[in-house]
């Protein structure tokens, strides 16, 4: 199509003579459309299973020699029903090293499977499970997954990309409250609205950046649509993110797949809509009371102790130009006066100002005095004598190396708000140009309807007033709103060990979204996780030391009743993640860097790469610095670090439940030949070397217990030797020169069984 000749002309008339008719077609062709009761949200509210009250369900009957936990019994129930069996446990090296992946993303060293390997205890998976779940490295590698959802990067996205300051406070924040077990409730809280609580201080605050962390266009041609453009991300990002439903697709209309009419778009929109979303580059003084106070204390020490000086400086300035006469205009009569390049650029305005006592300067004068600073050293490098520039620079010195140790207030990146906000207006079609009727704070009647409460501003023992809006819908959130909050992270935290969720579509309960393959399972998790304290470390204990958890990945054929797994009856093999990739790379060459939190890291990349953004911001870290984990590398939209985004990394412009796992020769290319990765198995082979002496045997030995956990297999063994023996000369990789045992190193950090999940 199309064709090559003109239709006949007695097809066009019947084509003609068809649409006339109005183009009927024939009747048993015609498919009913859905009813409308489909979408109506108190038919939905009845029926579908994400809003349905949580109770807990009782645990099934099961297999007892299946069963080690209720999760278990839920489990095997279902395998039961469908005539399948688990798989038997896995060997014990491959289950240290996936629990070890699993929750601090890293594989363990060979000290660590020898201890547990001689532990022949009962408890002696526990004992590891506690000490993992205690390390810090539990919450950098977790806390990596809730950045994937709060769509976290340090950069504005579009062409200009700009940096968004101070965002790594929150990914600290997240850090620090996975670690502390911080319930999760009040992790919710303080994320919509951790600014609003009385008395809130730095890590409070920064957490409610998560509103702030989506893409911004800071040169947009019209202001209007892209501050709704940013609203509606924070819309779209807090109900999928929590509560798993797909609110952002009722914007422009009312929904055509969930019970969300457009108006119920634009009550939650009102919740948001006092942010002031104008000054992409502002960020905020933050603290407590307490710590502001302390902060201001010591900065007026700092001003007692460097004023001094400064006066000090600022007269000897003025004694040498003054003498020179003004050189440039009055800035009371804007009369411009000959330029005399013997004089200084300054007017006498200026000089009064400076020679005026500073106790003694009014408002105008402090302003000709900070804002001509500067200019007075100008001028003075240019007019004064030798000895004179020399006195002024040495004097200039003391004052910037006093400098260099002022107080630095904390900075985080928050949106302002104001305590009497506008009323918010529906925008038809979207558009905020074509004005609708106001709407009015409230939940959709698909939640339940609103509280009776109303939202009451913040005004007191806050950082600044707020409308109280982001505390009244995170209220709910945590009370009304439990089962499904509840529900949602009980999902998440079983998809990041499994691979996939209860639920796979992470991010939507909705109708739209999959049925859980477990509704039972989920709602007893949902439920015990409330009933424990909402504390997530408890909740990975649950499932890594369930027996589903534990069992082995291989099989010996794929049962019909269930071929994709689904049931679990077998462990789900799966690729690392990037990070977990890099991460373990740097573990097993001995490199990683464990320092934690502070600003963002900047690894090597490629000028070529980095300079194809206007701004690129990309910074250069020392090795030691480079070699961090990471969560920390800067996370700049437009030029993600080649090594991660190869091999895969979020769509941070929104919330990403699951990452799309993609296989490409592009992966392949760069764990062989990219300068990391040859890095990584030169400085391996130094630390074989180094541990295994000279011995051949001993080295293979070591090489795979680092990277594998293992010893090698009989035939493995064999074959590295014979490679060493027959390969003398050195490689080179990426401009790195790898001797043969390097080259044997990057063959095991390419192997499946390094990047993936066993």
């Amino acid at each position: 199509m199309p064709p090559k000749l003109r239709l006949p002309d007695v097809v066009t008339a019947d084509f003609v003579k068809w649409v006339k008719l109005g183009a009927p077609w024939p009747a048993q062709a015609v498919v009913a459309a859905a009813p409308r009761a489909a979408l109506d949200p108190a038919a939905a509210r009845k029926s579908h299973w994400a809003w349905q009250p949580l109770r807990k369900p009782a645990v099934p009957s099961a297999d007892p020699a299946w069963v080690r936990t209720p999760i278990d019994a839920f489990i095997f129930d279902k395998l039961q029903a469908k005539g399948l069996r688990p798989s038997p446990p896995a060997e014990r090296r491959t289950l240290l090293r996936r629990v070890y992946l699993d929750l601090i993303g890293l594989p363990p060293s060979p000290d660590e499977v020898q201890k547990f390997l001689a532990d022949s205890s009962p408890t002696a998976m526990e004992k590891v499970v506690d000490d993992l779940l205690s390390r810090p490295q539990y919450g950098e590698r977790w806390g990596r997954h809730w950045l994937d959802i709060a769509r976290y990067a340090e950069s504005q996205g579009y062409e200009r990309d700009e940096p968004k300051p101070f965002t790594w406070r929150y990914r600290d924040y997240v850090i620090r409250a996975l670690n502390e077990d911080k319930p999760y409730d009040r992790f919710v809280f303080e994320q919509l609205a951790g600014d609003e609580i009385p008395g809130a201080d730095l890590n409070t605050q920064a957490a409610a950046t998560f509103l702030r962390l989506g893409i911004f266009d800071t040169i947009a041609a019209d202001g209007k649509v892209a501050r709704y453009d940013q609203l509606d991300d924070v819309v779209g990002t807090v109900t999928a993110a929590f509560l798993g439903q797909s609110l952002r697709c009722a914007r422009c209309h009312n929904h055509k797949f969930e019970p969300y009419s457009q108006t119920d778009y634009y009550r939650i929109l009102a919740v948001f809509d006092p942010l002031s979303t104008d000054r992409p580059r502002e960020t905020r003084l933050a603290g407590s009371k307490a710590e502001l106070a302390d902060y201001e204390k010591a900065l007026a020490a700092f001003e007692l102790e460097i004023a001094p000086l400064q006066d000090k400086l600022d007269a000897e300035r003025v004694a040498i130009l003054e003498p020179l006469g003004a050189g440039y205009y009055s800035d009371k009569s804007k009369e411009r006066t000959p330029r005399d390049e013997k004089k200084p650029r300054v007017s006498q305005e200026v000089l009064s100002a400076f020679k005026t006592p500073p106790a003694k300067r009014d408002a105008t004068e402090r302003e000709l005095v900070e804002k001509n600073r500067r200019r007075l050293g100008d001028e003075i490098r240019k007019l004064a004598t030798a000895d004179q520039r020399k006195a002024d620079e040495a004097s200039q010195k003391a004052i910037d190396q006093l400098e260099a140790k002022k107080p630095k207030g904390p900075q985080v990146y928050l949106f302002t708000e104001t305590a009497k906000p506008l009323s918010t207006k529906l925008f038809l079609r979207g558009d905020p140009h074509k004005i609708g009727p106001t709407v009015e704070v409230g939940l959709p009647p698909l939640w339940g309807g609103s509280p009776q409460a109303t939202p009451a501003p913040v005004t007191q023992d806050v950082l600044t007033p707020s409308s109280g809006r982001r505390t009244w819908l995170a209220n709910w959130m945590i009370t009304d709103g439990k089962g499904t909050l509840a529900r949602v992270i009980a999902n998440r935290v079983w998809q990041y060990h499994f691979g996939r969720g209860i639920v796979a579509t992470s991010n939507d309960f909705g109708l739209a979204g999959d049925k859980p393959t477990h509704p039972e399972l989920l709602d007893w998790l949902a439920a015990d996780l409330i009933d424990g304290g909402w504390k997530l470390k408890r909740l990975h204990r649950q499932i890594v030391l369930s027996a589903v958890y534990q069992q082995s990945a291989g099989y010996a054929q794929i049962p019909d009743a269930d071929p994709d797994n689904d049931l679990l009856w077998r462990w789900p093999t799966r690729r690392l993640e990037s990070e977990a990739i890099r991460d373990s790379m740097l573990a097993v060459s001995g490199k990683l860097n464990p320092e934690m939190f502070g600003p963002p890291i900047f690894p090597p990349a490629a000028q070529r790469v980095v300079g194809t953004s206007a701004q690129s911001d990309w910074g250069n870290s020392d090795d030691r610095e480079a070699s961090r984990r990471s969560v920390y590398v800067f996370q700049k939209r437009s030029i993600p670090l080649p090594e991660l985004e190869i091999l895969g990394i979020p769509d941070s412009t929104m919330s990403t439940d699951v990452r799309p796992v993609a296989t490409t020769a592009l992966q392949a290319l760069l764990l062989m030949n990219s300068r990391f990765a040859s890095e990584q198995a030169a400085t391996l082979a130094e630390r074989v070397a180094k541990e295994a002496g000279n011995d051949p045997t001993a080295q293979v030995n070591r090489a795979f217990e680092l990277a594998m956990a293992r010893p090698p297999r009989t035939e493995e063994l064999e074959a590295a030797l014979a490679y060493l023996a027959t390969s003398a000369e050195p490689e080179i990789k990426a401009s790195v020169k790898l001797s043969p045992l390097g080259s044997f190193c990057l063959v095991l950090l390419n192997s499946n069984e390094f990047l993936y999940v066993n």
